[in-house]
């Protein structure tokens, strides 16, 4: 009985193996089918796949499998390999296969041979040309790293002869402190005044260039009264009519008055104080007058002039960020180099022949802003009317005349942004000392800053808020007053 089962479990085992070796046997036809169907549509990565899978099923090749690898491998470009299975096929499997099939696959021998010997040249001069890139790169980087420590040694050896002048250098940069005020001195004037001062504030890491071109011309900024022109005629114009007339301000006096482009019919003269009118208008009116420095005059226009021209005095506003730099390896001293590094410098590699010493170095923004003000004048009718009489023509007129008076004054600010910034080589040779007391405080500079450091277009004209607009024009005529003893606050 024991017998019995033994031979039944054997001959199980034997079938379950022959059934398994047929089973693989067809599966590696179908895929050598596949693989045969695919070539003939040029589809060779595809059938070179199923090749490979047909002999992993088989765990063997055959003279058939090889014949269609070799004609794959040929038809891709890869000559080497299609070398080797060709060798493979004549040494082992070429007997054992069809004449024909024999003689088609040897049909490839020289084709192959030609094809792989001029392959492996080409992959030899690669990889000669790669043994060359290689050596040329270690020779390159060993005549860096030569250069390097030959490089360090002449720093080393110019640190050292260096060190009285960045010692010099760092301690003018040390003098320059937050919030103080310093006169700067730009490479050449904003305009063409002679009285012309550049005044610099800094903190942290931004500063602001406040330039007066006339301090006595600023000091106008707070007069009630105003000289004006039309906006086409030219102050002190020929183009006037004298006007005698009685006021009860001035009794008998004689005026000279220009016609006004507004009205047809309405005088302006005197400083702008006095109006006199003939005929019916209204009451009341305003007129907005913008007004600027020109030479050594106070001009006015309805439209204010935009273009930059060295001629206008009004003060000017630059805003920037500063930049430190130094090259380290000029520094020697650890004490320095400490020093150096809380004062915020960076690292900025020169050379032996031209050294970066520490440097504090301007970034201007990119734009100027010239400052100007503007001021509305309420003119109102007087309760009685003036009689006179004026020239016009060498003919003389009597009329009467209705009085006005300026009785309400507004003053506005605004700016009008130019492109153009200071040129700065070493901020330490720019700017000066001044009164040790004179500083603007971190908030005043910090408002400023803001309002005047964000860019909108050359030529455009923007107005402060109600809350700011007296801010610039408070701390330009503090700065017109600089020799004064008291500080800026």
């Amino acid at each position: 009985m024991k017998r019995f089962f033994s031979v039944v479990f054997i001959m199980m085992i034997s079938t379950n193996v022959l059934f398994c070796q047929v089973d693989n046997n067809l599966r590696a036809k179908l895929y050598f089918q596949e693989a045969q169907k695919l070539f003939n549509q040029n589809e060779f990565k595809a059938s070179l796949d199923y090749l490979t899978k047909a002999e992993k099923t088989l765990q063997a090749t055959n003279g058939r499998i090889l014949n269609l690898k070799i004609k794959i491998l040929y038809n891709t470009g890869k000559f080497i390999e299609a070398e080797n299975a060709l060798n493979l096929f004549i040494s082992h499997y070429g007997n054992a296969v069809s004449e024909e099939l024999k003689n088609e696959t040897l049909g490839y021998f020289i084709r192959i041979e030609k094809a792989a010997k001029a392959q492996r040249n080409r992959e030899k001069e690669r990889l000669n040309l790669l043994r060359k890139k290689e050596l040329a790169r270690i020779a390159r980087l060993n005549k860096i790293k030569r250069d390097k420590i030959e490089e360090e040694k002449k720093f080393r050896i110019l640190a050292k002869k260096l060190e009285p002048e960045i010692k010099k250098r760092l301690q003018q940069l040390s003098q320059i402190n937050y919030g103080k005020i310093y006169i700067f001195k730009p490479v050449n004037n904003l305009t063409t005044s002679r009285n012309e001062v550049s005044y610099f504030v800094a903190y942290d890491n931004k500063y602001i260039i406040f330039t007066i071109p006339d301090k006595y011309a600023l000091k106008r900024l707070d007069k009630d009264r105003l000289s004006f022109s039309s906006a086409h005629a030219k102050r002190f114009s020929s183009n006037v009519t004298n006007v005698k007339v009685k006021t009860r301000h001035h009794g008998k006096k004689w005026h000279s008055f220009r016609k006004s482009i507004q009205y047809s019919n309405v005088f302006l003269g005197g400083n702008g104080d006095e109006i006199l009118w003939n005929g019916k208008q209204y009451s009341s009116f305003k007129r907005n007058v913008y007004y600027y420095f020109y030479v050594n005059s106070l001009s006015a226009d309805i439209k204010l002039k935009k273009t930059f021209d060295k001629k206008y005095y009004n003060p000017y506003i630059e805003t920037g960020t500063i930049i430190k730099t130094v090259d380290y390896r000029l520094i020697s001293n650890n004490d320095l180099r400490s020093k150096l590094k809380r004062s915020g410098f960076v690292n900025k590699p020169g050379s032996a022949i031209n050294p970066n010493l520490p440097v504090i170095k301007l970034k201007p923004a990119g734009f100027r802003k010239m400052l100007f003000p503007e001021k509305k004048i309420n003119y109102v009718l007087q309760d009685r009317k003036v009689s006179g009489s004026y020239i016009h023509n060498r003919r003389k007129y009597t009329k009467s005349f209705l009085y006005f008076i300026p009785s309400q004054k507004t003053n506005h600010y605004g700016t009008i942004q130019h492109y153009g910034s200071f040129y700065s080589s070493n901020l330490a040779n720019r700017i000066y000392e001044i009164n040790e007391d004179k500083k603007i405080n971190q908030i005043r500079f910090g408002m400023l800053y803001d309002s005047f450091n964000k860019g909108y277009g050359s030529g455009t004209i923007k107005y402060f808020t109600n809350t700011s607009y007296k801010l610039p024009y408070e701390t330009l005529v503090k700065l017109s007053q600089i020799s004064e003893k008291n500080p800026i606050d």
